[in-house]
């Protein structure tokens, strides 16, 4: 409808969701469908829909009168053109991720913006749980699997920034940032986890309060960090532009990448394992 629009995440069934400021806000986009979606608001403001899950059940974020930000499920009828809609509240905050088994990644927002907790919420009730999260002052979770493994983000006093991998059974997992041709990259941060505990993210310095040297960053299993540029290539051999971040990884094990060019355009990169489908056989 000639109005701006992207798209911040999809499922296995080519199901996309994300805003359409020609629909007002979030909406589902489905190529069997004849017409977007549009997602109601459990508030009265506008809403930021994160991801979707197979289910076509959505999590993100409304805002009300005051500019706070609810955690919000979107409920949606899987028949085509059934615009049937049902929205929950998940808490305060925003819902980045969802499973399976309806249980959502959130982050909330505790006194101001700047105190954040990672946390899970189920949508069939009760209360939000935040992990405890050693020496965190911050953090944030990006994604969840269908084990309800979180991934995210923290800060510590020191304003040193590492990624996580926590589930109830199997605890807490710091993940150290990779290193490039300058060094140790002194950050980290997870963005997203498929499976085996296979998780991508980025790698960063920081210089002025400014994140600088960005390399996407791949996490397996229990496996140390890995610098995506060095093992990376693209399908005529060349070498890619410079893999600033993975961004989101799918359950055959593809990365999506944002890159940018020697000429400062950035680009989205789709990687593929090159050695029988799985990563860890890649040296």
């Amino acid at each position: 409808q000639s109005f701006d629009s992207w798209v911040s995440g999809c499922n296995d069934n080519n199901e996309f969701v994300g805003v359409s400021l020609g629909h007002g806000g979030g909406v589902i986009w489905d190529i069997d469908w004849n017409s977007a979606q549009r997602l109601g608001s459990t508030v009265v403001g506008p809403n930021q829909p994160q991801a979707i899950s197979p289910t076509r059940t959505v999590v993100g974020a409304s805002t009300d009168r005051l500019a706070l930000s609810t955690a919000t499920a979107w409920i949606t009828s899987t028949l085509p053109n059934d615009n049937t809609l049902t929205s929950k509240n998940l808490g305060n905050g925003v819902a980045t991720g969802i499973n399976a088994n309806a249980v959502a990644s959130i982050t909330s927002f505790v006194g101001q913006p700047a105190q954040r907790r990672a946390g899970l919420s189920g949508l069939q009730g009760g209360v939000p749980f935040y992990p405890i999260l050693p020496g965190a002052t911050s953090s944030w979770a990006n994604g969840i699997d269908d084990q309800s493994r979180l991934v995210g983000g923290t800060q510590d006093a020191g304003g040193t920034v590492r990624g996580f991998v926590w589930n109830m059974g199997e605890g807490y997992a710091q993940l150290q940032p990779t290193w490039d041709g300058q060094g140790m990259l002194p950050h980290a941060e997870a963005r997203a986890i498929g499976l085996d505990r296979f998780v991508v993210g980025q790698s960063y310095a920081m210089v002025a309060g400014q994140p600088v040297r960005p390399a996407a960053t791949v996490w397996v299993a229990a496996a140390g960090p890995r610098n995506l540029n060095r093992e990376s290539s693209m399908s005529d051999g060349s070498a890619p532009p410079q893999l600033t971040d993975a961004v989101a990884v799918s359950h055959t094990g593809a990365i999506l990448c944002e890159a940018r060019a020697s000429d400062g355009t950035r680009h989205a990169v789709l990687l593929t394992p090159r050695s029988g489908g799985r990563w860890n056989l890649i040296p």
